[in-house]
């Protein structure tokens, strides 16, 4: 047996895809351990709810060693793999490989797999990657580094020699220096391959390191990060009854309904609103069908739209329904197309970002107003060619965000967003700017 050691603190966001892809394994004789360290997001219940006979330990202060001897004492394999929470075996052969390469010496202590950077990574993480973890396998007789994100090892070994539990971060190769102390070798496979988020060293954003990374993945194959297709996504669209009783707005609603039923990413449509039976009766009439159509009740009629998707997908969460992206429209911005959710969702995969939002660009003179001032926040004293515009969001035409991301909503415009950029005038149309069906049918008609 193999047993699996993950380490997680607040890894709600990944643990989800580590656990999925563990699951498609060809090698199904392992068993998983847990080690938490007092997550405060829904890392446990998500994990337990896709794996419920895993393994669960707890860890008040975390070092890595000390977490990875936890689980290891809690272990009933005779190798065990260190895996981070954030690392996503990119096919179904990563353990077969790292269990055969192991089983083929006894000389051989520990192997470790390839690293590979996702398509969010930082750009200083995937010039590390690619030139640490290469395409070549080799046997390091006097070389110690051995990385824990990504690892097989012997328990009897580890019996013999545990993990440093003083160390912060490199456990793993002061372990791997005593095993070559001992007389044994330690093996890089590049066979047992994951994608790794955060990378092997601190990030440091710097446009050198892009133009490296630029170069290294024209010059070789590159592998794709995790499609769109793995992720559990849900749109969120919030409506109250008495907006049901205005043809305006019951007929944007119905819309977006129907658009987004055509969105092939989509796992869930969820309608949060203040009166479930209502809803349920509007729909029925206008023989609305969707099966993965979810409605909640939310316990208050008027409140911020982002304290009204916290509420949600904390409801959903507690149905143990574990969203991975979110994306969430309204009706007060009714014209949308499927091209503008589908960019927000590809700009949210493709970025290092909290939320991407559409927006449009504004070049004209702009002021904000501090007390009773008027402050110039644009440049428009520069000429038009090299003036610097002002972006507006129109978060309510859409916007995609993790679902671990919504929890602290109060700043999260302060977080880091992505804009997809908007040239048509129309998404910029205000439900209250609509007098009649007839020029919404003609505004929508124009981003189709």
């Amino acid at each position: 047996m193999v047993s699996i050691v993950i380490r997680t603190k607040n890894e709600e966001q990944w643990i989800g895809h580590c656990l999925r892809q563990i699951q498609k394994q060809t090698f199904k004789d392992y068993e998983v351990i847990l080690v938490d360290n007092n997550s405060s997001d829904f890392t446990v219940e998500k994990a337990k709810a896709m794996m419920p006979d895993l393994i669960l330990c707890s860890l008040e202060q975390f070092k890595p060693g000390k977490a990875l001897n936890l689980g290891i004492r809690h272990a009933q394999g005779e190798y065990i793999v260190c895996l981070s929470a954030h690392c996503i075996p990119i096919d179904e052969y990563w353990l077969e490989s790292l269990y055969s390469e192991i089983k083929k010496d006894e000389k051989v202590a520990g192997v470790y797999g390839r690293q590979l950077p996702m398509d969010q990574t930082h750009d200083i993480d995937r010039r590390d990657m690619y030139i640490t973890f290469g395409l070549d396998k080799r046997v390091q007789y006097k070389d110690p580094f051995f990385h824990n994100a990504n690892s097989i090892l012997k328990k009897s070994l580890w019996e013999e020699v545990p993990f440093d539990e003083e160390e912060q971060n490199i456990e793993d190769r002061i372990w791997g220096q005593e095993m070559i102390n001992r007389g044994y070798t330690l093996l890089y496979t590049p066979e047992s391959m994951v994608y790794h988020m955060h990378g092997i060293h601190q990030t440091n954003k710097n446009g050198r390191y892009k133009n490296i990374t630029r170069i290294i993945e024209e010059t070789s194959a590159k592998i794709k990060s995790i499609p769109l297709e793995e992720y559990i996504i849900c749109a969120l669209i919030p409506i109250l009854e008495d907006e049901l009783e205005s043809e305006i707005s019951s007929k944007v609603f119905l819309d977006i309904l129907n658009l987004l039923s055509t969105l092939k990413p989509l796992s869930y449509i969820v309608v949060t609103t203040n009166n479930k039976k209502n809803l349920q009766n509007f729909l029925s009439v206008y023989s609305m069908n969707i099966p993965f159509l979810i409605i909640h009740e939310r316990k208050r009629s008027q409140e911020r739209l982002l304290d009204v998707y916290t509420e949600t997908i904390k409801y959903l969460k507690q149905q143990k329904i574990f969203i991975d992206i979110v994306l969430t429209t309204d009706i007060s911005y009714p014209i949308k197309s499927k091209k503008i959710f589908e960019s927000c969702l590809y700009e949210l995969l493709k970025n290092d970002v909290d939320a991407v939002i559409p927006a449009y660009a504004q070049k004209r003179p702009t002021w904000v107003k501090q007390n009773e001032d008027y402050i110039r926040v644009d440049n428009y004293e520069v000429s038009k060619a090299n003036r610097e515009p002002i972006y507006i969001g129109l978060e309510n035409v859409c916007m995609t965000t993790y679902s671990s991301k919504i929890k602290s909503f109060n700043t999260f415009f302060d977080n880091k967003i992505e804009m997809v950029i908007v040239d048509s005038p129309y998404y910029k149309i205000h439900l209250n700017d609509i007098d009649c069906i007839d020029d919404y049918d003609f505004f929508s008609s124009k981003v189709k």
